[in-house]
């Protein structure tokens, strides 16, 4: 870091000869200089990277971190570098190192009254998270920044014998994300069973700490809707929906 050489006030050696004039003169020159160097010191300073290192359990509890700064977070046992452009980043590698994850289902029976209608599905936990929790019932809240890969699975039924699509697709913030919609020809009922489909993509999408996510479905016709198959012997429930969310 660059030195200053800071100035020294003048030394009167008859302090009864020296007129105030003089004095409030020579002040201001010192006062002025001193300011100028200061400022010159706060700019280099605010330029400079931090160079803090804390360890905490919980990365949230840091008030006004700054770029450059460092933490240990025992909770997840992983090191953390604060930019201002992308907040906290883990660190690659390291004791126990993992990418922050949801998993989450809905066994619920949702039909639509009029063709078009938007239904977003709420959801609930299933095997855990990490970084990531649901809010609202539908939202898919994320705690951090980063990239992400959704998966999604609906289970269609068709109570009529006429072929209808089912039609989901994702929401950020409660905007519809562009190129997220998918289309599935539900089979039509036939004899007593109803036609049934598996819808199952995903995409991978960037998000800020706090942005949420919500998956949500229509139909053409007012026949299609989701719905769960219950366990049968040995074979498990199969939910209306499954979503995964995982870092990438």
């Amino acid at each position: 870091m660059q030195s200053f050489l800071y100035p020294n006030l003048p030394k009167y050696f008859d302090v009864s000869k020296v007129d105030i004039q003089t004095v409030y003169g020579d002040l201001l020159t010192y006062t002025s200089q001193i300011k100028f160097l200061l400022e010159q010191r706060d700019t280099q300073i605010n330029a400079s990277p931090a160079t803090k290192i804390y360890k905490v359990l919980d990365l949230g509890t840091i008030k006004s971190p700054k770029t450059g700064d460092v933490s240990y977070e025992s909770s997840t046992e992983a090191y953390w570098g604060y930019t201002s452009a992308a907040g906290w980043q883990k660190f690659n590698g390291g004791l126990g190192a993992r990418g922050y994850f949801g998993t989450y289902y809905s066994n619920d029976l949702v039909c639509i009254t009029s063709v078009g209608e938007e239904h977003a599905v709420s959801l609930s936990p299933s095997d855990g998270s990490y970084g990531v929790t649901v809010t609202n019932g539908t939202h898919i809240k994320v705690q951090y920044n980063g990239l992400y890969n959704i998966q999604v699975s609906y289970q269609f039924f068709n109570s009529d014998p006429a072929v209808g699509d089912g039609i989901t697709w994702f929401k950020r913030n409660g905007t519809a994300l562009s190129d997220s919609a998918s289309y599935g020809a539900v089979t039509g009922k036939h004899g007593t069973t109803d036609g049934a489909l598996i819808l199952s993509y995903n995409i991978i999408v960037s998000l800020s700490a706090n942005d949420y996510i919500e998956t949500c479905w229509t139909s053409d016709v007012s026949s299609v809707h989701i719905n769960n198959r219950v366990s049968v012997g040995n074979v498990p429930n199969s939910p209306s929906v499954i979503l995964t969310i995982n870092q990438v």
